[in-house]
């Protein structure tokens, strides 16, 4: 039996998913190229299938079925036939020739695309094991494209109020207790005279 560790899977691919996803870490939500996204979605499809059946995936329906899915992926990068082979030889040892052969071969179109909530529901991922696995490029079944927005944007704020406060700048309520007591200068982080001198100017 020829095992997932023993084979050097497409090391283009790999070393191009692991850049781009230290990218994205980096640049929220940059949009990535076709070669990036298929090579991030196969990692991450690598990661689900791991974690469910081990080295190899089950031979039977299902097991075909997630094969085809990066088969499809792979579809869209260049010299596809090889890479498809190659995968599909590591992680289905029980696959025929002949078997084989088709899924290779078969003609995908250039405009089929794997949705992230629709392969969640193919893949019937959970929020839990997409959080655990780290999955950023497929979605949940139960966790929709809405709240997943809407959490990003709860952390984004989280984080640059953080980034702020590291830099020094006063929150709201700080900012108002120093213009309550009478200090509007220290609000504004000028001294007494500046300030007044800037409101003689403004007033005449």
């Amino acid at each position: 039996m020829v095992r997932l560790r023993d084979i050097k899977l497409d090391p283009e691919l790999v070393r191009e998913a692991r850049q781009q996803e230290i990218y994205r870490r980096r640049r929220k939500r940059k949009r990535a190229t076709p070669l990036q996204f298929a090579a991030i979605r196969v990692r991450e499809l690598e990661r689900i299938f791991h974690y469910r059946y081990g080295e190899a995936l089950p031979n039977d329906d299902a097991g075909r079925a997630d094969a085809k899915i990066v088969a499809h992926h792979l579809a869209h990068l260049s010299n596809p036939g090889p890479r498809i082979r190659r995968w599909v030889g590591a992680w289905c040892p029980w696959i025929s020739a002949l078997e084989l052969e088709a899924i290779a071969k078969d003609p995908f179109p250039d405009t089929f695309r794997y949705k992230a909530d629709r392969l969640a529901w193919m893949l019937r991922l959970t929020k839990n094991e997409r959080a655990e696995l780290k999955i950023t490029t497929i979605g949940a079944i139960d966790f929709t494209a809405a709240e997943r927005a809407r959490q990003r944007k709860q952390r984004d704020k989280a984080a640059k109020r953080k980034k702020r406060r590291a830099a020094g700048f006063l929150t709201r309520r700080q900012y108002l207790a120093k213009i309550v007591v009478g200090k509007p200068w220290e609000a504004a982080d000028i001294s007494r005279a500046t300030y007044y001198r800037k409101r003689r100017s403004l007033m005449s």
